[in-house]
């Protein structure tokens, strides 16, 4: 939810700059992208800050998770269960990072292309779309987490271990096409550099 916050905020804010930019000299024109981007940067540092905080207490429910999974079934079973969503999630983590530090990479080069008088409107399009993908990733990878949560508490750890696999491969589908997404707004680039 802050998420989508963000994204509306900076859409708003770019499409304020685009029409800005026609009255501006280009010389103010840059430094408004300029303080627009480090305005960005902050809140998406904002952001990662929260879903750190997120994700420590997730470890910490994590380790809660475990005692009550071992009272259900064996010790080495909860812990090989533990240990396998705990490497899938880190994996999974890992991958909607890359691929948002990628998202913040073309960003940038299209500003540089904007700069350059290009326009990248459809690009900055396909990016937002490629972006929404990457947050519909995220959100898939929480339900997983809260899927798992659940788990812990059910009294067929082995049938509901089943549909978070489930989950998980739902999760890893979305990471593939958000990342197909950000390729085709790369494939998209090639002809727009030229």
């Amino acid at each position: 939810e802050k998420r989508d916050t963000l994204n509306t905020e900076v859409m708003q804010k770019r499409e304020a700059l685009k029409m800005e930019a026609k009255t501006l000299p280009k010389e103010q024109l840059i430094e408004k992208r300029e303080t627009l981007r480090i305005e960005i940067k902050e809140k998406r540092e904002d952001l990662k800050e929260t879903m750190k905080e997120k994700r420590e207490t997730f470890k910490e429910e994590a380790k809660e998770r475990v005692d009550v999974l071992k009272q259900k079934v064996s010790e080495e079973r909860a812990k090989r269960i533990e240990a396998f969503f705990g490497t899938t999630v880190r994996k999974f983590e890992a991958a909607i990072s890359r691929l948002r530090t990628l998202a913040d990479r073309i960003d940038s080069r299209l500003d540089k292309f904007e700069d350059e008088g290009k326009d990248v409107s459809f690009l900055r399009t396909s990016l937002d779309s490629a972006r929404s993908v990457i947050e519909d990733a995220e959100n898939a990878l929480d339900g997983a987490k809260e899927e798992f949560n659940a788990l812990a508490q059910n009294e067929t750890p082995q049938e509901y271990f089943s549909k978070v696999k489930e989950v998980v491969a739902g999760v890893s589908q979305k990471v593939r096409d958000a990342r197909k997404a950000l390729v085709d707004v790369i494939n998209s680039t090639k002809g727009a550099s030229q």
